[in-house]
This record gives C-alpha cells, sequence and structure tokens, in this order.
C-alpha cells in the first residue's frame, strides 16, 4: 500500500483530496499547518473531516499531525495580518485581474517542504495538495510550473539518484516510445506494456536506469541510418510490466500539464484491466524494491469548483464538515473571495451546499 502525506486545511479542495486518495487505497498521513491564519475555525472542520474517515474508511488513516509556523511574523496577507481587511462582494472577473490581498506569500512551498520533511521521515511516496488553478490564477503557487518545479527540488533534496523528475520526463518525452505485446492465456489474450528508448549516449540511459531503481535492461543495438549506410553504435534502454507503467505514470500528468494531451493519446492505455489494477500495481512496485523520488500529486489542479464538487459528491465526501470561508464565527459569510467561489460551484453543479451562511 502506497503511502501519502495529505496537506488538509478542512477546505472543499484539500477533503476532495482526502477522498479521492482514500478511494485509490493510499495509506494516508493527513497534515496541517497552523501558519497564523486568520481565525482557528478551519481547524474544527480539519479534526471533524479527520474524525469522519476514520470512523468510515476501509484503508488506513492515521491521526493528524499538526505543525505550527507563525507567519503573521512576515504578514502581506489579509490572512495573517488582521489590520488588512478581507475583500469582499467581487466578481470572479475582479478577482482574477490581480494578485489578491488573500495572497499568503510563499505558503505553498512552506507548505510543501514541510510536507516533504514528513514524507521523508515516513518514507512515503507521494504528498497530495488541493492545488487548483482553473477558477482564477491569482495564486502564483497553483501554478503547474511551479509544482514540477518544487518536486524537482525535492527530489533533489531527498534521493539518491542525483537527477530531477523534470530531466527525465524531458528525457523520455523526446525518445521515449511505448508499445504493447500479447501472450495468449486460456480465456483469451492478456496485454502487458512495453517502454523502450533508444539511444547512442550511454550515460544518459544509464542515469535514467539509476532513477527507476536500477529496473530493467540496457542492451547494445545497432541502428542504421536513413541512407542504410551509416552506421552507429547504441543502447535501447527496455522495461516492461509494472516497470512500464511507472514510466507511463511519470509523464500522464506532466504531458496534461503542458497541453500534450493528444500525443498522450497515442501511446496505449496502459492503466486498465488490460493489464492490472493500480493496488497490484502498488504491491509490484513494493515487491521489486522499486523507489522513486517523492512525488507531488495535484489531481484537481486543472478542474473547475464545480468539477471537483461533483467528483466529491459521486466519492461520498462529507462536505458539510467542510469551511472554505476566509472568516471565523459560526456560518459562512458567503461573501468573500472563498465563499463566492465555492457557491458558485456548488450551484454549476446543480447541488446545495451543505455547511449554513450568514
Amino acid at each position: 500500500m502506497s503511502k501519502a502525506v495529505i496537506l488538509t486545511s478542512g477546505g472543499l479542495d484539500s477533503t476532495t483530496c482526502l477522498g479521492l486518495a482514500l478511494e485509490r487505497g493510499y495509506e494516508i498521513f493527513p497534515l496541517s499547518i497552523r501558519y497564523g491564519q486568520r481565525h482557528e475555525r478551519e481547524y474544527k472542520s480539519i479534526n471533524d473531516v479527520i474524525e469522519y474517515y476514520q470512523m468510515s474508511a476501509k484503508v488506513r488513516i492515521h491521526n493528524l499531525k499538526t505543525v505550527d509556523v507563525n507567519l503573521t511574523a512576515i504578514g502581506g496577507s489579509a490572512l495573517t495580518d488582521k489590520t488588512i481587511a478581507v475583500p469582499v462582494n467581487r466578481d470572479e472577473k475582479t478577482m482574477s485581474s490581480n494578485i489578491p490581498i488573500t495572497y499568503v506569500p510563499m505558503r505553498n512551498t512552506i507548505f510543501l517542504g514541510i510536507a516533504a520533511a514528513y514524507a521523508e521521515v515516513l518514507k512515503a511516496d507521494e504528498i497530495w495538495i488541493g492545488a487548483n488553478n482553473i477558477d482564477y490564477s491569482g495564486y502564483r503557487d497553483c501554478r503547474p510550473e511551479f509544482l514540477e518545479s518544487i518536486e524537482d527540488t525535492i527530489a533533489v533534496a531527498t534521493s539518491d539518484c542525483g537527477i530531477s523528475p523534470s530531466w527525465v520526463r524531458g528525457f523520455i518525452e523526446g525518445e521515449g516510445c511505448f508499445s504493447r505485446c500479447s501472450y495468449d492465456v486460456t480465456e483469451g489474450k492478456k496485454y502487458y506494456p512495453v517502454f523502450s528508448l533508444q539511444q547512442s549516449d550511454l550515460a544518459s540511459l544509464e542515469k535514467l536506469k539509476k532513477f527507476f531503481g536500477g529496473r530493467g535492461h540496457i542492451n547494445e543495438r545497432k541502428y542504421v541510418g536513413k541512407s542504410n549506410i551509416s552506421k552507429k553504435q547504441s543502447w535501447e534502454y527496455r522495461l516492461t510490466y509494472h516497470e512500464a507503467y511507472l514510466v507511463y505514470e511519470l509523464m500522464q500528468g506532466h504531458m496534461k500539464n503542458e497541453g500534450k494531451q493528444e500525443q498522450l493519446n497515442q501511446w496505449p492505455i496502459i492503466t486498465d484491466n488490460k493489464y492490472f489494477d493500480e493496488e497490484e500495481v502498488r504491491i509490484k512496485f513494493e515487491e521489486k524494491g522499486i523507489k522513486l523520488p517523492i512525488r507531488i500529486k495535484a489531481p484537481l489542479l486543472h478542474l473547475k469548483k464545480a468539477d471537483i464538487i461533483k467528483l466529491g459528491i459521486g466519492l461520498k465526501v462529507p462536505y458539510h464538515l467542510t469551511w472554505s470561508c476566509y472568516q471565523g464565527g459560526d456560518r459562512a459569510c458567503g461573501v468573500c473571495d472563498s465563499c463566492k467561489l465555492r457557491l458558485a460551484g456548488f450551484k454549476e453543479a446543480e447541488s446545495c451546499d451543505p455547511i449554513p451562511y450568514d
């Protein structure tokens, strides 16, 4: 069972992440950061959500870990400085016109750094964050470029392989090839995925193999140029079965972020039941001792708020326990940016927001 540190705030997005990770069978280590925010109300929601899932989840969810970081000493945000008013009654166009005063400088950088330290201690595989880049883009640290960059930084800081995921992604994207092979079984034909990459640069292939835990094989090949006359020495790095799935999973989110879905669609689908289910993949990884650098997952990054809510409803996420409002109190204000985006999302999703508003 893969381990995941889930950054949770008691809000709609992070709670949806929690429900999604549980549905996918992760062993969950929830983490909250008490950073001196404007109110303490969200901590009630965090604890209520964790208690709810611990009572109902079929897989393991550990007790909440809370880390204190005093960002009020830095200020610069309406969420950490009570002398700065929280904006209210703004439309989405106004919200997206500039960086909002509710932006907390470098907050996600700090949060992900703390989560990475916790993940390293736990030997966790992934960090999950409910970052979203769709509803409005005023938060720089919710962009895919930021998340890929900090994933690289964490990999260099915590991994012995000496190279970053971005180097691997770029190398594979330019030269790598996915295919599928088949073999006959009694009940019919089954398929298994194959990843191969042919290069004249043996050192780069050896670095790639090291990144993937020494798995796979590098074999010498003869490359014939287009003229059928010029020949040069080359090598092929080849991975099959679960290791090929590992490469595919590494590339999938990156190519979506880069707008290369069409290129991704040309690769065979290797995540469905023609091959194996995700739980089988995790078990095989553990058996073979494959250990990648810590990965950052932001599964809601490209979803509209309404789509996040629809996903959560399907997962039976306890939205009645969540809190999104920038103000404290027993009832959400309904007029701050966070409340307005949440209410608009529920409306578009044709569902009723279950929390009380003023």
